[in-house]
């Protein structure tokens, strides 16, 4: 039987101490191995269609019109980003009215994804049931109005928007998985009027100083219709 010296208490003591070293350590060398070996899962990236409606009011020099149309887009996802181009088809005025017309609208337009439930799987082989996303828009294009008595105007715009969609995911084992759903939307066109101010300010309310007539008309549109992706 060995008996107990010095000597071996202070080796002891030597190896209690270096394991308060190593062991950390080494849980952090292995969590760091662990994190390099799962990256994060890559951005989205899918073709978006979107098919829908379009009722509103619009601005038209001092007059203020009726419509509804339709409306298409087409574009690509790129993570929270999404471009497209777009084409709007409207009635303007109602039907009993003196003036009636019909616009047609290009367009480019950018969203940002605010809230968006993502459909890549946790697991690498199977997506999620269902995909929403409330986002806000941004754009550019330019109008052509043909009024059925005679006469074109033609002018460029402004949009900004906001709207949200809920999308049913489609095979949802695919690589490529497709989406289906309906959206709703409401957007503001902004474009300058056609009728230029003449004559003094004045007031058309009670108010505290004198103006001409804003220069800017205003159209208010809601938008809603069905989504398609892949």
């Amino acid at each position: 039987m060995r008996r107990y010296t010095p000597a071996m208490h202070t080796r002891l003591a030597s190896c209690l101490l270096a394991s308060l070293f190593i062991l950390p350590s080494s849980a952090a060398l292995a969590q760091n191995h662990s994190l390099v070996a799962s990256p994060p899962p890559p951005a989205e990236r899918r073709n978006e269609v979107n098919i829908g409606l379009i009722v509103g009011g619009y601005d038209i020099g001092d007059s203020k019109r009726f419509t509804r149309g339709l409306q298409a887009s087409v574009g690509r996802r790129f993570g929270d980003v999404a471009l497209l181009a777009e084409y709007q088809y409207l009635a303007v005025g109602r039907d009993d009215s003196a003036s009636r017309g019909s616009l047609s609208r290009i367009g480019a337009t950018a969203r940002y994804s605010l809230i968006r439930t993502k459909t890549l799987p946790h697991n690498r082989r199977k997506h999620s049931a269902a995909s929403g996303d409330v986002w806000f828009e941004s754009g550019l294009g330019i109008s052509r109005l043909t009024w059925e008595s005679g006469g074109v105007l033609t002018r460029p715009d402004l949009a900004f928007g906001i709207g949200a969609q809920l999308d049913k995911v489609i095979d949802r084992r695919a690589d490529r998985p497709r989406l289906f759903g309906p959206y709703v939307a409401f957007r503001a066109h902004v474009a300058r009027s056609p009728v230029e101010a003449s004559g003094m300010p004045t007031c058309g309310g009670p108010c505290d100083k004198p103006t001409h007539p804003s220069r800017n008309n205003v159209g208010l549109f809601f938008h809603f219709g069905f989504n398609w992706g892949r």
